[in-house]
């Protein structure tokens, strides 16, 4: 992830010729080393002070992250940071600017949808953690295109509801989970004949 100053850049006739982006940010100097894949646009000081939206990352193949967008305010434009890591064939397509008010909808080539809360039911994450699977693709199928849409009233209640019954229930002391594990583990030394 890198940042520029939307201002830097020279504003223009529609048919004109972009400006190369390597003299605004020199890393995108090497194209080899470095493309474009999508953009989001933060109004100036909301880095700073804002502390209820996130940016929220998927991948051709159904792997998201969201990040608060805190996370992002001490970047400057001579240096980028790696936000998510995508494994293979699978690459970044799309950032969205986003709140806990919002839903992630996707839609795959072969015809699949699914629209999942970003709200205080999903957790952001830290610059380094890993992506997650946000929608199972087939084989020979992958995300055609994503948006961020409001989720209504009712479902930012039924959110609400369920994370106030989460809180309310018991935890296990830390003596019975521990007690519960080697229970297991005995188990299955017996279930798969190991010895030490």
């Amino acid at each position: 992830v890198y940042t520029l100053q939307a201002l830097d850049v020279p504003l223009k006739k529609r048919n004109a010729a972009g400006a190369p982006i390597g003299n605004l940010v020199p890393d995108f100097s090497d194209q080899e080393k470095h493309r474009v894949t999508s953009v989001i646009t933060v109004p100036q000081g909301l880095l700073k002070d804002q502390v209820g939206e996130a940016v929220v990352l998927v991948s051709k193949y159904g792997f998201f992250k969201k990040v608060p967008l805190s996370r992002f305010r001490a970047l400057r434009p001579s240096k980028g940071i790696k936000v998510m890591d995508v494994r293979g064939s699978d690459e970044l397509l799309w950032a969205h600017r986003t709140s806990e008010t919002a839903a992630l909808l996707l839609a795959s080539e072969q015809g699949n949808v699914l629209r999942t809360s970003l709200g205080r039911d999903c957790r952001c994450s830290t610059i380094k953690s890993a992506g997650s699977i946000v929608m199972q693709t087939r084989d020979g199928d992958r995300i055609a295109s994503c948006d961020v849409s409001r989720m209504t009233d009712e479902e930012l209640r039924a959110i609400a509801q369920m994370l106030r019954k989460k809180e309310r229930r018991p935890h296990k002391p830390a003596s019975e989970a521990k007690t519960s594990g080697i229970n297991t583990f005995s188990r299955s030394r017996q279930l798969y004949g190991r010895t030490r």
